[in-house]
């Protein structure tokens, strides 16, 4: 639902990159957040699924951009409440103004909602194995896809397992 677009083209650090589709509205669900970082983690979760026996540091910048998503849900107040409610600057986890208790707290709170999403983004990854092998055979012939050009082999694909 969310994705725009994908490359293997190099850009920048990365080897390639997955394009979120941004909604013009600047107030997200929780729910919706969750997507992107099950999203921004499904590449670690592909990497596993074809890799099985080498860890790759491929999508190390995702799975950070993951871990800050996750901190500033947590950490607002917003998502799992008052408790977890942080005011530092960029790193709620140097603020020395906050005690050890609740720092763990909070540390605890955003390792579970990460490890969560992981879990999540490894059985969407699984489930749907053949589909994305699909997905990585049209990357490899044209470098990159739209969305027009995923939502093409996404339907033809569900459509093909509805038949069988």
């Amino acid at each position: 639902d969310n994705v725009a677009g994908a490359s293997i083209l190099p850009q920048g650090g990365s080897g390639g990159h997955v394009k979120i589709a941004q909604c013009n509205r600047r107030i997200q669900s929780k729910s919706e957040l969750i997507k992107q970082i099950v999203i921004a983690l499904a590449g670690m979760a592909a990497e596993k699924a074809f890799f099985k026996d080498e860890e790759y540091l491929g999508s190390s910048s995702d799975v950070e951009q993951a871990s800050e998503m996750v901190t500033d849900m947590v950490t607002s107040g917003c998502a799992f409440g008052f408790e977890y409610l942080l005011k530092s600057e960029r790193n709620p986890f140097t603020d020395s103004g906050i005690s050890e208790t609740r720092l763990q707290k909070v540390e605890n709170k955003c390792d579970e909602v990460l490890n969560d999403c992981m879990l999540k983004a490894n059985e969407l990854i699984e489930s749907n194995i053949d589909l994305v092998k699909k997905f990585v055979s049209a990357l490899k012939r044209n470098y990159t896809l739209t969305r027009d050009d995923i939502m093409k082999i996404y339907k033809r694909e569900t459509r093909k397992r509805k038949i069988a």
